[in-house]
């Protein structure tokens, strides 16, 4: 089939070929008209009004085919895609029902929503199984988020199965809860396939407890696709703005980095950015980690770690070379930078600061992480 680049181009010359063919016949009839003064007694501004009377006529109509074709051509298009569709959901259902597993596991997990009886896996073999029916699941996702199928197609089909496994409070907390991070795909279509049977005035098959997957404390966090963290220290960080990293720190405690750095915002920023660049501190790049939100810096978090190689700031050796720091800068940096360092214990994490931009606020970018670890 022909794409709708082509077929554009395909009736954009067939109308131009006519328009040229029109115009032809214009300058026939126009020449017609003015020279048989018997048949056809006109003037010459009659004649040209009736020659671009033509020429707009079948204008019209070159235009109307190339309107009337691309239709044609997008509802072929659409009534293919309808198929193929159906087809896909056909085999996927298939590879399901004839998974004697799987349907053993939907079987159970509908016995336990219909008793009090607690859905429960008898052996590793079983949890393998539950394992297996969240992959499937897994895998419909991202065809559904990104609309290769449509949810009206799959709801009717595949609704009562996802909302079944995902809303089972067991489910939740041995598999979901536990290792949110392989499934995703799950937590994301979640909220799409809410919403859309809410749209459409449809029940949300909901365990006997009435908890829903998005009633969990983390839901937002694993659903939520435009805050993107990275370590400063990474490779793919070499193009960040350290000074706008900077200017988020120092608003990150009204009281200690005022008095560690000054009132002065940018000569705060200017000192920060110097210590990010050129020390081993608190402020190494390696203990600062960035939230981006559409492309932009908004938060900021120096995460410290024992085993990491962390000195005390210099703070004479600054001092001499920002000369304009507060009086109260030895004080605050002993009481806080290095002191946070130096009560460090062994197998802990601290977190020294976290800021995130007020423009930004309420949108849980504070509880993003790298995905790497559980939250």
């Amino acid at each position: 089939m022909k794409s709708r680049k082509q077929l554009i181009i395909r009736y954009t010359l067939i109308s131009i070929g006519i328009f040229v063919l029109s115009v032809v016949v214009a300058i026939f009839t126009r020449t017609i008209l003015l020279r048989d003064g018997v048949l056809f007694s006109l003037t010459d501004s009659q004649a040209a009004l009736v020659t671009s009377m033509i020429e707009g006529i079948v204008g019209a109509l070159s235009a109307g085919i190339v309107v009337y074709q691309l239709r044609m051509g997008d509802n072929v298009e659409v009534h293919q895609n309808e198929i193929q569709e159906s087809n896909f959901l056909f085999n996927y259902n298939q590879a399901f029902i004839t998974n004697p597993e799987m349907t053993r596991i939907e079987m159970k997990l509908d016995a336990a929503l219909e008793s009090a009886d607690e859905f429960e896996e008898e052996n590793i073999e079983e949890r393998q199984a539950v394992t297996n029916y969240l992959v499937y699941l897994e895998g419909l996702a991202p065809l559904l988020i990104n609309k290769v199928i449509s949810l009206p197609y799959a709801d009717d089909l595949m609704a009562y199965r996802f909302f079944l496994a995902v809303n089972n409070d067991y489910i939740q907390q041995m598999h979901l809860f536990r290792y949110p991070q392989y499934y995703l795909g799950c937590f994301r279509v979640y909220r799409v396939w809410e919403d859309y049977r809410k749209e459409h005035n449809e029940d949300i098959l909901i365990s006997k407890t009435g908890k829903q997957l998005d009633d969990w404390v983390f839901f937002e966090h694993f659903t939520d696709d435009t805050v993107k963290v990275r370590c400063l220290g990474d490779k793919d960080c070499n193009t960040i703005n350290i000074n706008t990293v900077a200017r988020l720190l120092y608003h990150a405690d009204p009281y200690i980095y005022p008095s560690a750095f000054g009132d002065n915002e940018s000569y705060a920023a200017k000192v920060i950015t110097y210590l990010i660049n050129n020390s081993i501190s608190v402020f190494r790049k390696s203990n600062i980690y960035i939230a981006e939100y559409d492309g932009n810096v908004v938060g900021a978090l120096i995460l410290l770690k024992k085993d990491e190689e962390i000195s005390d700031i210099d703070t004479a050796a600054l001092h001499s070379k920002f000369d304009k720091l507060p009086h109260t800068f030895e004080h605050a940096v002993n009481e806080h930078f290095n002191k946070s360092k130096n009560s460090l214990e062994e197998d802990a994490l601290y977190i020294c600061t976290l800021c995130v931009d007020p423009k930004v606020r309420r949108k849980h970018i504070a509880k993003k992480n790298d995905r790497r670890t559980d939250p």
